[in-house]
């Protein structure tokens, strides 16, 4: 279960069912949450609609990190077995655009690895 909770009103709080275990990373968007967790599943919720999963995308190990990169609308997803996938939020379904299992540029200045 993810629970959002308005902080300028603690008494309003929005709770979105899903998961199965516990969830581990959250990526907040402008009309959207994205969480992941050890149900080894990614969840697009659009926080307008409780309760609403938009897209589920399955992995194959828990998901430990994720990171939204907003110039390219892309959704890096980082696993416990190391691998890291990312996905378009531009397309829907979501659009699995590259999987990768080893050191990887994500542009001039970063570099990511997993193993």
């Amino acid at each position: 279960m993810l629970k959002l909770i308005d902080i300028r009103d603690i008494t309003q709080s929005l709770i979105f069912q899903g998961h199965t275990r516990t969830i581990l990373s959250i990526v907040p968007l402008e009309q959207q949450v994205i969480s992941g967790g050890y149900d080894k599943t990614v969840r697009v919720w659009d926080i307008r609609k409780p309760n609403t999963n938009l897209q589920e995308i399955k992995n194959n190990s828990p998901i430990t990190t994720m990171t939204f990169d907003h110039a390219h609308k892309e959704l890096y997803i980082g696993a416990f077995d190391g691998a890291v996938k990312k996905c378009s939020l531009t397309t829907d379904p979501i659009k699995l655009l590259d999987y990768y299992k080893e050191t990887f540029k994500v542009n001039s200045e970063f570099r990511a690895a997993g193993n």
